[in-house]
């Protein structure tokens, strides 16, 4: 119960902050307490929160933010993320998928870089194979598109299916359902190049 704790509060981002004590009005007697050699001793050897953290839970494994689908079954015997996306998704997609399923910070990071990361990632949630972008409350999650052929399919089908729309309301259509960085302007781009469009409105 402990261990589900500590990776529960991991997931938010806060920094402890000192205050001194002619500010602190109401302090106990812990925060009186004198420094000693202890202290001297303890900070000398102090590790960072993290790694402590994940030491000591022996890399715990949760998933806070993975969504069960039907084929969480049919996990390959390499790892417990191989079979964690389908094909075409980008290498950050695989490792916000592989945090969001692990708690596990990716190699390299420094803490800072490490915090960015995972406020983005908190945004993101796995299900069947796929990587979803959580908008907020009562919004549908959107698929994540990292494949460029795949943008431009889904430009085509939902552009020429509305009836050759203009920007926005093509944008908004693909919006709704699917999510990659850049697509306003990828909609702008294709209403603008679509021959169809160009003939009809001169």
């Amino acid at each position: 119960m402990v261990t589900q704790w500590i990776a529960y509060i991991r997931l938010f981002d806060f920094v402890v902050r000192h205050v001194p004590g002619h500010k602190h009005t109401a302090a106990d007697g812990l925060s009186r307490r004198p420094r000693t050699e202890s202290d001297d001793i303890d900070e000398a050897n102090e590790v960072d929160i993290d790694d402590f953290v994940e030491a000591e839970l022996n890399a715990f494994r949760l998933a806070p933010v993975r969504l069960v689908g039907n084929n969480d079954a049919n996990v390959a015997n390499d790892g417990p993320t191989a079979d964690l996306l389908n094909d075409g998704y980008s290498d950050e997609s695989w490792e916000i998928a592989r945090f969001l399923t692990t708690l596990k910070k990716p190699q390299g990071m420094n803490r800072n870089q490490f915090r960015a990361f995972k406020r983005k990632a908190l945004h993101y949630a796995v299900t069947d194979g796929e990587l979803y972008r959580i908008a907020g409350k009562n919004i549908p999650k959107r698929l994540v598109v990292d494949s460029e052929e795949q943008r431009q399919e889904i430009l085509q089908s939902i552009h020429d299916k509305s009836g050759h729309k203009g920007r926005e309301s093509t944008y908004r259509r693909v919006a709704d359902r699917y999510y990659w960085e850049g697509c306003y302007n990828d909609a702008k781009s294709y209403v603008a190049s679509c021959s169809e469009c160009q003939h009809r409105d001169p």
